[in-house]
């Protein structure tokens, strides 16, 4: 089940640069509070200044003592009687932030830290560090306690760790691990979300693999010089650990989970850094990401719980690939860089609230649990539920049981009842498939013959009238258009009187009975051996009914309440001889005076119409 977790955020100052060691230090923090300073009331009495409040899951000073002014920490004593914050170094930072986000991939969940200030501010050493053990960042020492911990837990569970790493340059995606001319395209999983088509993910085995790896692709990375940064990042970088816990017998994934690493490039003014030419086109591009990036920040930091808003994650390359780091499922750490100096007030403020919007993110997640990996779960707890009981049940004394003597007379009795239940019910049992054989003899009886279905507009229950050879009974049917339609038998086949004033009457009747029309004859189209009506034993045709030709069955009608004369139409085509009725003909009569239709039948035959099913 999903669970909600707000994207964590922290702040880090770092220390003053050569340059601006005459600036003023406007930056101030007392445990997770974080105070920035108006500058042009940085010399007020500590009342009257412009201080702005911001609080966040954590607030890291590393500006070094001899970098803060007398009158800085007489600001900070003045706004909570403390002393100045203890300056936090690498190791707390990854202790603060590092160890939880290792804890949660270990789970199950997909983790993400993120870098975000504007350029010079320290993102790239909090996350990368330094070339000693003290000064390491974060990435570091998350890879090399990641393998400490898949260490200890290899006597359990098997694990496999794939890595892959990428920048954003200019809108189009590198491979930093085997850099190739063509820029990377981004697709879409409806279930894992947004990936990066054909990037490459190489195994690693343990933390010296990945530092391999991290340096080249580090120095992949395109950078450049400003005024604000002798090593600037031109491009965002993104570090992806993929940890796959597998199950040894079958080799199949349990429990899948992400570690996502992003450096973000910083943002920048083009009149601070001084850049012109690529680096200005580079410096768009970042800005542009940024913004975009705030963007989607905003409408997920405003939308209300049990809303979707829409979130133009696709705008930039950039926030299509964090989807699931904002709003998605992975527990997220946002790392804000900013600088203590005066001159970057503008810059600091904008980061501060930056981050105090992305701490408004709600994201849903949930355990990468393999298909299976439910399944065990809940199989093992039943295990475990047996054995407590088999455990309470072997503790339990059995009472005592006393043997019952057996009586002859009462065993008789019982089978004999017993005997006669079964008798009985085997009789039922014949008597109900004996019925249901009958049942199913007539129901292939009837299937054999074709039949006339009506298809007249006032025909309700669509009511049929079967054709039956000679030997069977007369049947009378109603009509509800006409007056009553009657099916009479003779030796020649079978008659549909149709008894209405002004209806026809035509005769319809096996062809093999006939000899003397021309249907019967062998040059005749319908004594043809593939016509679909003659597979049946007695292949019907219709002939036109004259006075003459009256059926002697049904002489019960008088030729006064049956006149004659009133066309009779095959598929739109009057009836003027015999003619052998097909698999789908409709047969129309229609009324002499008014040219009306009367009525609609259409000849099937259940052989054809099953082959058409």
């Amino acid at each position: 089940m999903a669970e909600t977790s707000n994207i964590k955020v922290c702040v880090r100052v770092r220390p003053f640069h050569r340059k601006e060691r005459e600036r003023k230090c406007i930056v101030t923090m007392y445990q997770n509070a974080t105070f920035l300073t108006h500058p042009q009331t940085w010399d007020w009495p500590p009342e009257r200044q412009k201080r702005m409040v911001f609080t966040f899951d954590h607030s890291f000073w590393s500006v070094a003592p001899e970098d803060s002014s007398d009158s800085t920490a007489t600001d900070q004593k003045a706004v909570v009687d403390q002393q100045a914050p203890a300056v936090v170094d690498q190791k707390a930072v990854y202790d603060h932030i590092g160890a939880d986000v290792l804890k949660n991939v270990l789970e199950g969940y997909n983790g993400c830290i993120m870098a975000y200030g504007q350029s010079g501010s320290g993102k790239t050493h909090t996350m990368l560090g330094g070339t000693t053990a003290e000064t390491r960042g974060l990435i570091p020492r998350l890879a090399e306690e990641l393998f400490d911990r898949l260490h200890l837990l290899s006597t359990q569970f098997q694990f496999r760790v794939d890595l892959s790493y990428l920048e954003i340059y200019a809108e189009r995606i590198h491979d930093l691990i085997q850099p190739t001319s063509a820029p990377l395209r981004v697709r879409e999983h409806p279930l894992t979300g947004p990936y990066v088509e054909n990037l490459t993910s190489v195994p690693v085995e343990n933390y010296y693999a990945v530092s391999q790896f991290l340096l080249y692709g580090h120095q992949q990375r395109a950078t450049a010089a400003t005024q604000l940064n002798d090593r600037s990042s031109r491009s965002h970088a993104i570090l992806v650990l993929q940890v796959t816990q597998v199950d040894p017998s079958t080799d199949e994934p349990l429990m899948r989970s992400k570690l996502c690493l992003v450096d973000l490039a910083g943002s920048e003014r083009v009149k601070d850094s001084g850049v012109t030419g690529i680096h200005f086109q580079e410096a768009t591009n970042i800005n542009t990401s940024l913004t975009t990036l705030g963007r989607v920040i905003n409408i997920l930091a405003k939308a209300k719980e049990g809303t979707a808003p829409f979130v133009p994650f696709r705008d930039s390359l950039l926030t299509w690939l964090l989807k699931d780091t904002l709003g998605g499922n992975s527990k997220t750490v946002m790392i804000a860089t900013i600088s203590p100096s005066s001159v970057h007030y503008e810059e600091t403020l904008g980061t501060l609230k930056y981050a105090y919007r992305a701490k408004q993110i709600v994201n849903k997640i949930s355990i990468n649990a393999g298909a299976n990996a439910a399944l065990l779960a809940k199989l093992r707890l039943e295990i475990t539920a047996l054995e407590e009981r088999w455990r309470a049940i072997r503790h339990t004394q059995m009472p005592d049981v006393k043997t019952v003597p057996l009586d002859d007379t009462a065993l008789k009795a019982v089978t004999s009842s017993w005997q006669q239940f079964v008798d009985r019910s085997l009789s039922h049992q014949s008597q109900t498939l004996s019925t249901y054989a009958q049942h199913w003899d007539t129901v292939q009886s009837d299937l054999q013959w074709p039949f006339l279905f009506d298809c007249g507009p006032a025909a309700v229950d669509r009511e049929l009238i079967r054709y039956v050879p000679r030997g069977r009974t007369a049947g009378h049917l109603i009509h509800p258009a006409l007056a009553s339609c009657d099916v009479v038998h003779d030796h020649e086949g079978v008659w549909l009187v149709l008894a209405a004033p002004t209806d026809p009457a035509v005769l319809l009747s096996p062809l093999s009975s006939r000899t003397d029309h021309p249907a019967s004859q062998t040059d005749h189209p319908a004594s043809r051996t593939d016509h679909p009506a003659s597979q049946t034993d007695h292949p019907p045709f219709l002939s036109p009914l004259s006075s003459s030709s009256r059926p002697s069955s049904a002489s019960v009608f008088s030729s006064d309440s049956v006149p004659l004369g009133h066309p009779i139409f095959v598929n739109g085509q009057p009836l003027d001889e015999p003619r052998l009725l097909d698999h789908g003909d409709r047969i129309t009569a229609q009324d002499s005076v008014t040219g009306l239709p009367l009525c609609l039948f259409k000849f099937k035959v259940p052989i054809c119409a099953i082959k058409e099913e």
